[in-house]
């Protein structure tokens, strides 16, 4: 299969398995230098995936995803989002880093950097949700439409997550796609 809309930077790999023709139309991948993509499979894709890495990033998807409207993951620096298998995607953006630098005037020195984001297995992200770093999001978890992710749900593992910022609004559900 071919990427028609894949810019790739050196020692960088891109490897999408168990994809449709189809579905690699709406994939659009930059990468930088010495950055990894890894997606294990999409089984629908109905608009269009897009992935920004910046230099020495990673990003890892598990099979079986099922994406409704547009989906954008940036890592613009260096860090890892990793995402389970079986999730269901509605217009979701997943952010890893605020792609430009905040400075302390008195120190001089960077407050703001880039963190890794872990998603667990069969996550539903509600539509217009949003995943910013150092969000850690546990297996089963239903994250609510417009939902502002921006830190780990810990020990929440089959939780409504909703809210700007996102909060455990119920826990010991499931849902099905």
């Amino acid at each position: 299969m071919m990427l028609t809309h894949c810019k790739v930077g050196e020692n960088s790999s891109v490897e999408i398995l168990s994809t449709s023709e189809d579905f690699m139309k709406r994939i659009f991948i930059t990468c930088g230098n010495n950055s990894k993509i890894k997606i294990y499979g999409i089984k629908f894709l109905n608009s269009s995936l897009r992935i920004h890495l910046g230099d020495d990033a990673e990003l890892s998807i598990g099979p079986n995803q099922l994406m409704h409207g547009n989906i954008s993951i940036f890592a613009h620096e260096k860090s890892k989002i990793s995402i389970g298998e079986n999730c269901l995607w509605s217009d979701v953006e997943i952010w890893s880093s605020d792609m430009h630098a905040i400075v302390d005037l008195e120190s001089n020195e960077r407050i703001n950097y880039a963190q890794d984001i872990t998603i667990g297995k069969q996550v539903w992200f509600g539509s217009n949700s949003l995943i910013l770093k150092g969000s850690v999001v546990h297996d089963g978890c239903i994250i609510g439409a417009r939902s502002v992710v921006t830190k780990s749900t810990v020990g929440c593992l089959n939780c409504i997550i909703a809210g700007s910022p996102a909060r455990i609004v119920r826990s010991n559900v499931t849902w099905k796609p």
